[in-house]
């Protein structure tokens, strides 16, 4: 496993070592939280990626630790959804322009939707249509509002409170 490897290799001792570069202390929490992650261990995953946040501000691996821990919240938590709702938007707010933030503002979204909530889940599949069109996002962010409508809510206007025409393009 990975974490055999790093212990048989050593580098979980940069983790004790004092004089090691807090960046690399860091990335190896992060690496830790993942394998473990990966195992389905999110217990294990959690108590590294928690770790991870501790080093100091601006370190690389803290964003992505901070999206995986609302992740497993979702997945440890999935009959209150509002515990990962917050942790995503925690995530949002303090790295905004990450790479992960789509994909927060979907999961999030996601989580409205399953949870009858279609107008806030309307409202955020729409700003990953607006704002975010990397990685596909906005298709996929799209896909749901379309559904959304056709399926689950009467109209359009008992959606958004907005005339039909303004959907005519």
């Amino acid at each position: 496993s990975m974490i055999g490897d790093m212990e048989s290799a050593g580098i979980l001792n940069a983790l004790a070592d004092k004089s090691a570069y807090k960046w690399m202390q860091a990335s190896i929490e992060a690496e830790i939280g993942e394998a473990y992650f990966n195992l389905r261990d999110f217990e294990s995953a959690k108590a590294h990626y928690e770790k991870t946040l501790t080093y100091p501000q601006g370190l690389e691996p803290k964003a992505e630790a901070q999206f995986n821990l609302a992740y497993i919240a979702e997945m440890q938590y999935p009959n209150d959804p509002y515990i990962a709702i917050q942790m995503y938007q925690d995530y949002i707010k303090k790295y905004p322009t990450d790479i992960w933030t789509s994909d927060a503002l979907l999961r999030m979204a996601g989580l409205y939707h399953i949870y009858g909530d279609y107008e806030q889940a309307v409202t955020l599949y729409t700003e990953v249509v607006q704002n975010h069109p990397e990685k596909r996002a906005d298709v996929v962010a799209q896909q749901a509002i379309d559904y959304i409508f056709a399926n689950q809510w009467d109209s359009y206007e008992v959606a958004t409170g907005l005339p039909a025409q303004n959907l005519e393009s």
